[in-house]
């Protein structure tokens, strides 16, 4: 149903994101939410799809963390991502969506940091 509204009217931002929620949440597909997402933004660049591209990054760089515990890689592709969550979600509050922005800018900040903290530990070879 959302690919039709964007193929009627691909200049309602709300399509889009609705779309990008759908692929996320009951499909996993996180590139084609991401595309969605973005589709958003270059509809309308003060539509609030940023708490949502926040949000998309964060969940990506949880599963990256629980990646790495599994392999025994480093953490720096879930550094990477914690770090475009923060991205998102800052534009999200410039935006003026303070609720959902402040509460996910504020998660991100301290597992960026969290991550970040574990990356030095690893490359100075503490525990």
């Amino acid at each position: 149903a959302y690919r039709a509204a964007i193929a009627a009217d691909p200049g309602v931002p709300g399509a889009h994101t609705n779309l990008g929620n759908l692929l996320m949440t009951n499909r996993n597909d996180h590139d084609g939410a991401e595309t969605a997402y973005r589709a958003a933004i270059a509809t309308d660049p003060r539509f609030n799809a940023h708490t949502n591209l926040g949000t998309l990054f964060a969940v990506r760089a949880e599963r990256s963390e629980e990646r790495s515990e599994q392999s025994g890689n480093d953490l720096g592709a879930a550094a990477a991502l914690w770090d475009q969550a923060v991205l998102h979600f800052e534009k999200a509050v410039a935006l003026g969506f303070e609720t959902d922005g402040h509460e996910g800018l504020n998660m991100a900040r301290a597992e960026a940091a969290r991550v970040r903290a574990a990356l030095k530990r690893h490359f100075m070879g503490l525990p």
